[in-house]
């Protein structure tokens, strides 16, 4: 498989934090919700760039589900950004947490909720 390397103009609105940010955080780029920091223009710009490919690559992952011991559903969500997880009962569903991740691999680690499996 052949590789291109293409350069797209999205208007990204980077600038320079002058409020005694120093170090890596001294500029901003921002394209939409997505923001990256770097010590220089050109770092922060190549920080969102490395975002934007990291948030892509969350497009495909399937969301995964569990129940809670009082019996809830728990729901894992990809976002852009990492997982969002929801806890889903008869009065409607509310955002608990977010952790970075896969959805199903994000669920593992809470000893009180019980995988519900694929079918």
């Amino acid at each position: 498989m052949d590789t291109t390397a293409a350069r797209l103009g999205l208007l990204a609105e980077v600038k320079e934090n002058t409020l005694g940010r120093r170090g890596d955080g001294r500029w901003t780029a921002t394209l939409g919700p997505v923001k990256a920091y770097g010590r220089t223009k050109t770092v922060a710009l190549k920080a969102l760039a490395e975002e934007i490919v990291h948030a892509l690559s969350r497009l495909d992952d399937e969301p995964a589900f569990a129940r809670d011991d009082d019996g809830s559903l728990i729901a894992a969500v990809p976002r852009w950004h990492g997982v969002e997880h929801y806890r889903v009962t008869d009065e409607g569903a509310r955002c608990i947490t977010s952790c970075d991740g896969p959805p199903a691999k994000s669920l593992e680690g809470t000893h009180h909720y019980t995988a519900v499996p694929w079918r």
